[in-house]
């Protein structure tokens, strides 16, 4: 199975929304099941929009260490951190392996609610 980078991807699910949306407007007879689907098409819709804002170039990316969520030119995700050990500075896994060319990062994601209610708690 190859790799498919973000930006084919959502390209891919763009073709498939305006292919289904096409095809349900030519649909008849199927009022109730029609609008579910472009109201399942408009969801995913809004929700791909979502994530295509998150990521944010890399230039704008935290240089004090901090551990983001980064998309390299070849579609690929990680988690790295901004790494000044070596010259020149670099992108680093938690290894200290220097990432590939890293073009856009996001922040990790909060703890789930469970979790973070539960910090404090010994295990």
């Amino acid at each position: 199975m190859s790799a498919v980078s973000w930006e084919d991807r959502c390209h891919q699910v763009e073709r498939e929304r305006d292919a289904l949306k096409q095809a349900l407007a030519h649909a008849e007879g199927l009022d109730q099941i029609k609008e579910a689907e472009i109201y399942r098409c408009l969801h995913a819709e809004q929700a791909l929009k979502e994530a295509r804002a998150r990521w944010q170039p890399i230039e704008t990316g935290p240089k004090d260490g901090t551990f983001v969520i980064a998309l390299d030119t070849k579609g690929g995700v990680g988690k790295v951190h901004w790494c000044e050990r070596y010259n020149p500075h670099a992108w680093a896994d938690e290894d200290g392996m220097f990432a590939s060319v890293v073009t856009h990062w996001m922040p990790l994601p909060g703890l789930p609610i469970d979790l973070e209610n539960n910090k404090g708690d010994s295990a």
